[in-house]
């Protein structure tokens, strides 16, 4: 069957129902989880080109929002319900009327889905033909972008961890301490991530397009990053400066980064000694290899605290740089776990919840 003949047979097969009937309808998904790997994209394409707009969009989201786009489509012995779920996949379900699921009439209930599955799997192979038809979705064509919010990733498991570390039950001395380092490890990579987060959306233009100039960029450190900040990313209004508190900080915590992931020895790390008449004389005040004192201390949660504290102060100074608008969006936008950013316009298109 070619794709006009097709077209013409499931048009024939399903018609697009009023809005105002549709909202007196519910139902649930009979086929879930992107069936056959389709993009949500194509579907929705898909149906609007046969049957217009759908019934439902939801324009304002919240948190709780889970469905963006709903088609209403009735066949022959059933109407059928199709659906994006949570941005990245869809379903094709059975919709009846709001008082079978009210009512908790499950055998009725099943009476429907019996009946419309058929037809549900019949959709599915029309959409099934359309979207092997259809060229793959490139990423030129897609002008907006989502991504994970990293900083508040690492951010967040550093403060659960330094939670942790303030429970005094804990009687084995090796797991506070691995807690301790793991935290300080989670903000050390927090700060990492929110100079790249701020590179990926504000990175100017010109250097993007240039693979070249873009490949020497994000293989800088977060300290040149730092510095040139302002020149590459167009979101500043103020210099980051190499001689303020924020980069001293970021040094500090970069140097500490680089001695527990490279292994590199710095000279704090390493006890020399020497031996006359056959006996060891350490040469430093405070050597390395001295006893631990195996107790529970303060100490650990002190140090993760100050840690913590550089973060804080890196980020604030790395926003206080920015021009008003671009603060007030990106501090927002932090607080979420995905991002989404305008890539035509290179700013963020407005803070998102988890499902967008």
């Amino acid at each position: 069957m070619t794709m006009r003949r097709a077209v013409n047979s499931i048009t024939k097969h399903f018609s697009s129902i009023p809005k105002e009937e549709a909202e007196a309808l519910g139902g649930h998904g009979l086929i879930l989880g992107n069936p056959n790997g389709i993009s949500p994209l194509v579907v929705y394409r898909f149906l609007k080109k046969n049957y217009g707009a759908p019934q439902e969009i939801i324009r304002t989201y919240s948190e709780y929002d889970k469905v963006h786009w709903t088609f209403f489509l009735k066949g022959r012995n059933s109407i059928l319900k199709v659906h994006d779920w949570k941005l990245f996949s869809w379903s094709i379900g059975v919709a009846y009327p709001y008082s079978v699921t009210g009512a908790h009439d499950y055998e009725l209930a099943n009476k429907y889905e019996k009946e419309a599955m058929p037809e549900a799997r019949l959709l599915l192979s029309y959409i099934t033909r359309y979207a092997k038809s259809t060229g793959k979705i490139t990423t030129e064509e897609a002008r907006y972008q989502l991504i994970n919010n990293l900083f508040l990733e690492h951010y967040e498991r550093g403060n659960q961890l330094l939670e942790i570390l303030k429970d005094n039950s804990t009687s084995k001395i090796l797991d506070y301490e691995m807690i301790g380092w793991s935290a300080v490890m989670s903000y050390m990579l927090s700060v990492e991530a929110l100079i790249n987060t701020v590179y990926e959306i504000y990175l100017r233009e010109e250097i993007r397009d240039n693979s070249d100039l873009r490949d020497h960029v994000e293989k800088l450190s977060p300290l040149y990053k730092w510095c040139l900040a302002s020149f590459l990313c167009s979101c500043f209004e103020k210099c980051l400066e190499r001689t303020s508190k924020g980069h001293q900080r970021l040094r500090e915590i970069w140097r500490m980064r680089n001695s527990m992931v490279h292994g590199k020895l710095s000279e704090e790390m390493r006890t020399y000694f020497i031996r006359e008449d056959n006996i060891p004389f350490a040469t430093g005040k405070d050597p390395i290899l001295t006893d631990r004192q195996y107790e529970i201390e303060k100490s650990e949660e002190k140090f993760v605290r100050e840690i913590r504290q550089k973060v804080d102060e890196i980020k604030k100074e790395l926003l206080n740089a920015m021009s008003r608008r671009h603060k007030k969006i990106f501090s927002e936008s932090l607080k979420y776990k995905l991002i989404s950013f305008d890539r035509a316009k290179k700013q963020i298109a407005s803070p998102r919840h988890d499902f967008w």
